[in-house]
C-alpha cells in the first residue's frame, strides 16, 4: 500500500488481524519509506534498499517518540548511503558491536554522552547527567563491567549519599543511573537492569513555597534594588507574569516573540519536556515587560544580552544568585523567606488555582506533560484559555501591587 505518508495517514492506519504478519505502509514520495504496523497496536519507521543486490530492511524508531518529520530527514540520509557504497544497517550493526564490547561503566557512559540522542537534551540535562556521574558514580563503580554491575553496588552507593542528609541527590543520582543502564539493556549489554525494583527509603519532601502577596510585593519593589543588570531584574518579573521557567526565559531570542498578536513561541528545543513548541500569551502586564527589553536589544538576537559577553544571553544560574545573594541581612529579601526563581512560578499557579481555575488550564500554561490517555486525544493549544487565566492572573498581580489607597483609581487590564 503506497501513500503520501502524512500525520494524519499514520494516526489512522489500524493492523488488519486477517493480513499478513508484516504490514507496511510505503510512503508515495520517498521510494524506500514507510511505515510498519504491529498486532500491538505499535508503528515504526522502516527503509527498505538493496546493497550488492540484496534488499534490506531498517528500523529507524517507534512513531511518537520519533516524528514523521524527523524520520524523513533520517529516511533521506539513509536512503542515500548505498549509492556511495555503503550499507546502513552494517554500520548499525557494527556500532552495536562496538558497544558489546565495552568493556567498562566508564566505557559505557562515554558512549552514551557522545550519542546525538544526549545532545539533543537540554544543556542543564546533560551538564546534571555528567556531573552526577563523575562525582559519585564513576570514581566508585567506573572500572566495573557493566555486566558485573549488581543492585546491591548502587544500593550501598546511594545509601552512603543518603546518610550524609542529601537525599535530593541521592535521588537524582538514582534516576541517571536507571537511564544509563536503560540504554545498556537497549543496547542488548544486559538483559536486565540493576537498577529494577531498587527502592529507598528516603525522606524526600518536595518544595511547596509559596509568596504571600506582602511577599510579593516586597519582590516586585525589592527586585529593583538588586545589584545586578536590569536584563535580570525584568526576567524575573516576567516568571512571576508569565509561570514560564526561568531557563527558557534565558533562552529567548526577539524572533520568539510576536508583538503584534502578543504571543511567545518557547521552541521545542528549548522546552523542557521536548513535545513541541509551547505558546505563552503575553498579558498587557507581560507585553509591557517585554517593552522595557527593548533598549537592551542588540545584535545577538537575545531577549537577554549577556551586558559582560558579546553574543551570549544571560545565563539562568546568573538569576538564582541574583535572589540568594539578596537574603543576607543587608539585602533587598532580608525580611523574605527564602525562595527561588521557581518558587515565583509555583507561586503564579498556586494563585490561578485560588482563581478557581481548572487544574488542566493551569497544566497548560505551566506545560507540565499530561500523561493519562485523554491528552492523547487532545490536541487544542488552549491558547485562548490560556491567554484568559494569565490575563486574569495580571490583573490579580496589579490588584496585589498597587496600594490599597490607591484602589479605587486602578483600571482593570
Amino acid at each position: 500500500m503506497k501513500v503520501w505518508l502524512k500525520k494524519s495517514e499514520i494516526d489512522s492506519a489500524t493492523y488488519t488481524i486477517d493480513g499478513p504478519s508484516a504490514q507496511y505502509i510505503w510512503d508515495s514520495q520517498l521510494q524506500g519509506f514507510g511505515v510498519r504496523l504491529y498486532r500491538s497496536g505499535k508503528k515504526s519507521f522502516v527503509i527498505q534498499y538493496r546493497y550488492n543486490g540484496r534488499l534490506r530492511f531498517m528500523v529507524l524508531g517507534q512513531y511518537g517518540p520519533l516524528t514523521l518529520d524527523e524520520a524523513r530527514k533520517e529516511a533521506k540520509k539513509k536512503l542515500v548511503a548505498p549509492l556511495t557504497g555503503k550499507d546502513p544497517l552494517k554500520e548499525r550493526q557494527d556500532s552495536r558491536l562496538e558497544f558489546l564490547t565495552a568493556s567498562s561503566l566508564q566505557h559505557l557512559f562515554d558512549q552514551y554522552t557522545a550519542k546525538p540522542s544526549f545532545r539533543s537534551k537540554s544543556v542543564s540535562h546533560q551538564k546534571g547527567f555528567v556531573q552526577k556521574f563523575e562525582r559519585n558514580i564513576l570514581p566508585r563503580l567506573g572500572r566495573m563491567k557493566v555486566k558485573e554491575v549488581e543492585r546491591r553496588h548502587l544500593r550501598v552507593l546511594l545509601e552512603e549519599i543518603a546518610d550524609t542528609g542529601k537525599h535530593q541527590l541521592a535521588k537524582q543520582v538514582q534516576a541517571f543511573m536507571r537511564i544509563l543502564f536503560n540504554f545498556a539493556v537497549d543496547q542488548e549489554l544486559i538483559e536486565h537492569s540493576p537498577c529494577e525494583r531498587l527502592r529507598l527509603d528516603l525522606n524526600i519532601q518536595s518544595r511547596d513555597r509559596v509568596l504571600s502577596e506582602d511577599e510579593i510585593r516586597c519582590f516586585w519593589y525589592g527586585v529593583e534594588n538588586i545589584g545586578v543588570c536590569p536584563q535580570i531584574q525584568i526576567a524575573l518579573k516576567l516568571q512571576l507574569v508569565t509561570a514560564q521557567r526561568i531557563g527558557e526565559i534565558a533562552k529567548t531570542e526577539w524572533r520568539h516573540v510576536d508583538l503584534k498578536q502578543n504571543i511567545w513561541t518557547i521552541p521545542r528545543e528549548n522546552v523542557k519536556n521536548r513535545r513541541g513548541d509551547h505558546l505563552v500569551p503575553l498579558s498587557p502586564l507581560g507585553r509591557q515587560l517585554i517593552d522595557e527589553l527593548k533598549p537592551f536589544k542588540d545584535e545577538s538576537g537575545w531577549l537577554l544580552p549577556s551586558p559582560k559577553a558579546t553574543g551570549v544571553h544571560v545565563a539562568a544560574s546568573s538569576m538564582t544568585r541574583a535572589i540568594w545573594k539578596e537574603r543576607g541581612d543587608k539585602g533587598a529579601f532580608k525580611d523574605l523567606e527564602p525562595f527561588t526563581p521557581h518558587d515565583l512560578r509555583r507561586t503564579a499557579a498556586s494563585m490561578l488555582s485560588r482563581e478557581e481555575v481548572e487544574r488542566s488550564y493551569i497544566k497548560q500554561i505551566l506545560n507540565h506533560t499530561e500523561n493519562d490517555v485523554t491528552a492523547v486525544y487532545i490536541r487544542d493549544d488552549y491558547l485562548k484559555s490560556k491567554r484568559r487565566y494569565l490575563d486574569l492572573w495580571a490583573n490579580k498581580l496589579v490588584r496585589i501591587l498597587v496600594p490599597k489607597l490607591l484602589m479605587t483609581n486602578v483600571v482593570s487590564l
